[in-house]
């Protein structure tokens, strides 16, 4: 009764359904430098990279970035950074302000602080979703 318990598991692990999510952002300022991108499925760590379940780099062309991530079905949210100066890092000011543009999935908007996962998180429950959000200076 194991061995059977054990091959319905395995053949379910098998079958879990699996999605493409194309991010896709808009309203960049320019070509300089390249855009990276955080996709995460719960709230630790988001909107920083440090805890997303993949972390990306992606090339501008006239004002835009896509890239395509490999999910399973669920609920995820994508932040994104304009790194102009290709440095790897997100510029601030001496407060901690960004210098250079943000972006996440949903559009939507922190109060006093970074947007919360909840407000960026979208669903994928079918082969392709397509999120589209713009960036922020």
């Amino acid at each position: 009764m194991k061995e059977a318990i054990i091959v319905l598991a395995l053949a379910g692990a098998a079958f879990a359904q699996t999605a493409t999510v194309k991010a896709v952002v808009t309203d960049i300022k320019n070509d300089e430098g390249k855009v990276g991108l955080s996709i995460f499925d719960d709230a630790e760590g988001f909107p920083g990279g440090e805890h997303a379940i993949e972390n990306v780099w992606t090339e501008i062309k006239d004002g835009v970035a896509t890239y395509e991530f490999e999910v399973p079905y669920g609920t995820y949210a994508i932040s994104a950074m304009h790194d102009e100066n290709d440095d790897d890092e997100l510029e601030t000011n001496w407060v901690g302000m960004p210098t250079e543009g943000i972006g996440v999935s949903n559009d939507a908007e922190g109060n006093m602080g970074p947007p919360s996962f909840e407000d960026a998180s979208f669903r994928v429950n079918k082969k392709t979703v397509t999120v589209a959000f713009t960036m922020r200076y």
